[in-house]
């Protein structure tokens, strides 16, 4: 709430970088996120959006393309980083700022994405 307090009190008008920069820390989990605590940041998103629903749209699908440019690159050392990333659409999920369908449409999207590799993988071994 203290945290959600002092978010509020950013300057939102244009001119000012405080939401670009506030969307690069929400999603910046690479670094200095902590598998366990992705809730908080779900969190903090449902709070501010009753405030900046825009933000809080514009955060999500910038989750989502981050998602889909991990998985098209297939570099292995970003699975840790995947992996936060999805952890963080469930908890999205678990706040009601994605629905069900969202979430199945990416899975489905994501499982095609990861196919055909897999699909060659299980060739190459027979």
């Amino acid at each position: 709430d203290k945290l959600l307090k002092l978010v509020r009190k950013l300057p939102w008008e244009s001119p000012s970088p405080a939401p670009e920069w506030l969307k690069k820390c929400l999603l910046d989990l690479n670094h200095h996120a902590n598998y366990e605590s992705l809730y908080q940041v779900a969190s903090l998103l449902s709070g501010l959006a009753k405030y900046r629903d825009a933000f809080v749209i514009e955060v999500v699908d910038a989750l989502f393309e981050n998602i889909q440019v991990t998985i098209e690159r297939n570099d292995f050392r970003e699975m840790p980083l995947r992996v936060r990333q999805v952890k963080l659409l469930g908890e999205l999920y678990n706040y009601r700022l994605v629905d069900s369908g969202l979430i199945f449409d990416s899975l489905y999207q994501f499982i095609g994405l990861g196919g055909p590799s897999i699909h060659k993988a299980s060739h190459a071994m027979t």
